[in-house]
């Protein structure tokens, strides 16, 4: 997908590829640090709680920087869910109804219904490609 693809805003106030994209990144950041393990500071900041702003000039090598953040924070995730002991994932964080193992469970439904956000996104970006009339020189 290129970067024009993953940056189209299907209308005002709707989200693109990329803000989704970020949007797991940054969940996954959170995760890590409800697991025990050390997050660190996000890089990029937010434009509203758990939405990442996307960069100013949306470039093919920004896009590819950010499809490397949500893969490398994808895998410190597993990996550390894999270390961490089943005591850990049976604890609740302060004033939390669920277990963090519980949490993490709600994370796969959570981007489950983001992988259909981007499916749909994509088949709009298409059809108003396929829509536009053609330019001519």
């Amino acid at each position: 997908m290129t970067a024009e693809v993953a940056a189209w805003r299907p209308g005002s106030g709707r989200n693109t590829i990329w803000e989704l994209t970020l949007h797991l990144a940054y969940t996954r950041h959170r995760l890590l640090g409800r697991v025990g393990e050390a997050a660190g500071r996000f890089p990029r900041r937010l434009a509203r709680p758990w939405w990442p702003r996307m960069p100013e000039r949306p470039t093919a090598a920004a896009w590819r920087e950010d499809r490397a953040l949500l893969e490398g924070l994808q895998e410190r995730l597993l990996e550390a869910v894999a270390r961490v002991p089943a005591e850990r994932l049976a604890t609740r964080r302060a004033r939390q109804r669920r277990t963090i193992a519980h949490e993490l469970l709600g994370v796969a439904l959570h981007d489950t219904y983001h992988a259909g956000q981007i499916r749909l996104l994509v088949r709009l970006r298409e059809r108003a490609a396929a829509d536009a009339p053609a330019l001519t020189p």
